[in-house]
């Protein structure tokens, strides 16, 4: 598990993010993902059970995108789903576009860095939802793993959903949607 842990901080690095220091505009959001989603949506709708969940964060946007500057909570938590293991990442920041438009920007860095990495991206648009599924993450202290990410707008917001797994295959994007739509549905 230790190990899964490594490298779901490896992947998370992947979305092109610094974890650092909260600084004054993070700091100013007052949003708490952590409590968009539980050990019961996970268990619901992934099969997952959570084995060390609720890890809050906040950090600020420096891609040269309309989000830069922007304040970005997150939550993470480490899931298994029978021998394999996940881990799920919420993002929350303010809806600076429509969804089309927004994942015009959030996405390409992420996906760039991935195939420069030998990722294979593909993209899924749902209804209401932009995602990409990220497919043999190479990390040297996992292994091969798999990571489906979504986007939606809700309430002035942008949700995206991170979930990666140690699984053969990648978590389907209608189901990370359906986390998403049960965090919306908890928004204040």
């Amino acid at each position: 598990m230790r190990r899964f842990v490594l490298g779901l901080l490896l992947v998370i690095a992947l979305s092109g993010l610094g974890l650092g220091v909260p600084t004054s505009a993070a700091a100013a959001t007052k949003f708490k993902p952590c409590s968009l989603l539980t050990a019961a949506d996970f268990e619901a709708v992934l099969n997952a059970k959570v084995t060390r969940g609720g890890q809050e964060g906040e950090d600020t946007d420096t891609q040269g995108t309309p989000l830069r500057g922007e304040p970005l909570d997150f939550c993470s938590w480490i899931l298994r789903a029978g021998q394999a293991g996940l881990g799920a990442v919420l993002w929350a920041t303010r809806a600076v576009a429509p969804l089309p438009q927004l994942a015009a920007f959030w996405y390409p860095p992420k996906e760039e860095l991935a195939r420069e990495n030998g990722v294979t991206v593909e993209s899924v648009r749902l209804p209401g939802a932009e995602c990409r599924i990220f497919k043999n993450i190479k990390v040297p202290s996992l292994g091969v793993a798999q990571q489906t990410w979504c986007l939606v707008t809700s309430r002035g917001l942008a949700l995206s959903l991170e979930v990666t797994t140690q699984a053969p295959s990648p978590v389907a994007p209608q189901r990370v949607k359906n986390l998403l739509e049960r965090a919306s549905g908890r928004l204040p």
